[in-house]
């Protein structure tokens, strides 16, 4: 039980809060924590399901790979 907390708490840094603080500093805005969650759901979203089109699984986990270095 506890490794799959671990996991899910990975996910949860590396998936949602990391490209949602990434793209508000790309964006250049100050950190809105109220929106680190939902920008990070969109762009998770979003890249995996340009994975999925492209038929390149690799892309959405590149993406958001990318996004998180960028912090």
């Amino acid at each position: 039980m506890l490794a799959s907390t671990a996991r899910y708490l990975l996910f949860v840094l590396l998936a949602l809060l990391g490209p949602g603080a990434a793209l508000q500093r790309l964006a250049r805005d100050p950190l809105d924590a109220a929106l680190v969650l939902p920008l990070g759901l969109a762009a998770t979203a979003g890249a995996f399901w340009l994975g999925a089109v492209t038929g390149q699984p690799w892309l959405g986990a590149g993406i958001l790979l990318l996004l998180d270095a960028s912090l």
